[in-house]
């Protein structure tokens, strides 16, 4: 109750001050207030000249070195240095090729000068057990046995003469005595058995075995006369 009579009393105040204040508002909105005249200045127009600038030309000198080539010359430097230094390896294996041809060669002579005299040795040797097996010993089978000893220990000096042969001929023709001399020596021993057997062979068995020991003769002789050649001292 109390706020109802409070809201009514506020809105009549309220309505007494806008009755009070209406008068002046009207009054100040009827006041004419005074024209002002604003003149301005007419407007001034500035021209600005435009300049031009004319860049002069860009003058460009290109300075040229010469060049001097030497590629020429170095070629030519190097080409005469290589070729001395091949000039100098040639020489250089002359040399060597020269004194190992001088070495072999006093290796080879100092070789023969030692084989030669125990070659020598075993060719006469060989030629005397020739010589007795040939001859058909008639002391009997001793005296045979003795021959064919012989005969094997010519051809075994030899064998140990062919292994210091100073060449590869000189070792050959020495070998060619040694198995020569044992040829014989097989020829001769298959006729013996041939006629001792138990039957009498035949003329035809007994030719054959003639024509083998010939042929085991004549290689022997050949061989022979081959190492006497190799082994003979050289005339003065």
């Amino acid at each position: 109750m109390r706020i109802r009579f409070s809201a009514s009393r506020a809105i009549a105040t309220s309505v007494v001050l806008l009755a009070v204040l209406t008068p002046s508002l009207t009054a100040t909105a009827a006041t004419t207030l005074p024209t002002t005249t604003t003149t301005l200045a007419p407007a001034t127009t500035t021209t600005v000249a435009s300049t031009t600038t004319t860049l002069a030309p860009t003058t460009t000198t290109t300075t040229t070195t010469p060049t001097t080539t030497t590629t020429a010359a170095t070629s030519s430097s190097s080409a005469s240095t290589w070729a001395w230094i091949l000039g100098g390896i040639a020489v250089l294996a002359l040399i060597a090729a020269a004194v190992a041809a001088l070495i072999g060669a006093s290796r080879r002579k100092q070789a023969t000068d030692t084989w030669i005299p125990s070659a020598r040795a075993g060719l006469e040797t060989a030629s005397l057990a020739r010589t007795l097996l040939l001859a058909q010993p008639t002391g009997g089978d001793e005296q045979v046995n003795q021959v064919r000893a012989q005969a094997e220990d010519a051809a075994r000096t030899l064998d140990r003469s062919a292994a210091n042969a100073p060449d590869e001929q000189s070792r050959q023709a020495t070998s060619s005595v040694a198995e020569g001399l044992r040829g014989v020596v097989f020829a001769l021993e298959a006729e013996r058995l041939l006629r001792s057997g138990v039957r009498p062979p035949t003329a035809a068995q007994l030719a054959e075995a003639d024509v083998a020991r010939r042929r085991r003769a004549g290689e022997l002789d050949a061989s022979l006369a081959q190492l006497d050649a190799f082994t003979r001292p050289p005339a003065r």
